[in-house]
């Protein structure tokens, strides 16, 4: 039906689950209510990539090439600032614990990769999928090391060992605010005080932590921004950090939010190309305008890095030729190139 419909140049208005764009407008089609089986999807042909050219700078391992992975689609939570239920409406997917398993031994069999990413947004999400997937992965000892992200509420002692066990190195929580009325008008679903227990039970295991936050969102202030870089400041156990600006991507509530004007927002530019985390943003919310922002932006990540402790281990994680590359690609950021915490993270 696709296909026909592109090949008569006519709008998809019929099509389930398709999201389409003329000019600046963005139109949707009816969902699809079809259930999908996770499984019946083919791997991707990763046949036709240069694999080798996907450095990926893993701590105590040095530069390995990575490939990415999905065993899972959609998210419970309904962040403000995600579009995953424009995305994946209502529905939380997972693939059998076999087909994942599957899948890895394919990318070992037919591919140079040594490291996988898994793209889901809450690998613990499913306790009882995670347990089995992660003790398949040990046991059949593919060799991989691998990183994902979940949420500081659903991790504990032992889903980390056995995490750690299969092959974990890196983890990222999303942390989104310092300040508790910030992180629960977000629908983090997530409490301040569940932060900070989580990343030192994840260093205690030897696994590399990121965290992410968002600076100017709706109902933002001066006061809360502050919260939120002496928070992540103070977090010893935080290795790297995404210091971001709220972007009201299509689809969004922070959107909804932005164009109606609540929480103090005053959206600059609607269009979709002028949306980017890094840089000042597209909203003055309060007191905060674009230019404020990068102004902190760039603060929160100096003071940030600065740290004598975390300056030592992010030049030396992962050796000399990583560490080259991301001390270039930093120095760039600070001119307006690239985001500055991208470049410590994973690349």
């Amino acid at each position: 039906l696709f296909l026909d419909t592109l090949a008569a140049n006519r709008p998809g208005t019929d099509i389930p689950g398709i999201h389409w764009r003329d000019g600046e407008s963005v139109y949707s089609g009816p969902a699809n209510s079809q259930a999908l089986d996770m499984d019946e999807l083919p791997f991707p042909d990763r046949s036709k990539l240069d694999l080798p050219r996907y450095q990926w700078s893993v701590p105590g391992e040095g530069l390995k090439v990575m490939a990415s992975v999905q065993a899972s689609r959609g998210c419970p939570l309904r962040c403000i600032f995600c579009s995953e239920d424009m995305i994946y409406p209502k529905a939380i997917r997972w693939k059998s614990v076999d087909r994942v398993l599957e899948e890895l031994e394919q990318i070992k069999r037919t591919t140079p990769a040594q490291h996988i990413v898994f793209l889901d947004d809450t690998i613990t999400l499913n306790r009882k999928w995670a347990t089995e997937l992660f003790t398949g992965i040990h046991q059949a000892n593919f060799g991989f090391t691998w990183e994902g992200e979940t949420t500081a509420n659903r991790v504990d002692e032992e889903i980390v060992a056995l995490m750690v066990k299969s092959g974990l190195k890196r983890i990222n929580f999303g942390i989104e605010s310092g300040d508790p009325e910030m992180l629960a008008r977000l629908g983090k679903g997530v409490k301040l005080s569940e932060i900070r227990p989580a990343y030192r039970l994840m260093k205690r295991f030897g696994v590399e932590t990121r965290g992410s936050v968002i600076l100017g969102n709706p109902y933002e202030t001066r006061k809360s921004v502050w919260k939120t870089l002496r928070f992540i400041w103070s977090l010893n156990s935080l290795d790297q950090a995404y210091i971001n600006i709220a972007a009201p991507y299509p689809g969004t509530a922070l959107r909804d939010m932005a164009l109606s004007g609540e929480g103090g927002v005053t959206v600059h530019d609607t269009s979709y190309g002028a949306l980017r985390r890094y840089g000042g943003g597209v909203m003055t919310v309060n007191d905060l305008t674009p230019s404020y922002l990068a102004r902190v932006q760039r603060i929160g990540t100096l003071v940030f890095y600065a740290h004598p402790r975390r300056l030592y281990y992010n030049l030396k994680r992962s050796g000399l030729r990583a560490m080259v590359r991301n001390v270039k690609a930093f120095l760039m950021s600070f001119r307006g190139r690239n985001a500055p915490v991208q470049v410590m993270s994973g690349i």
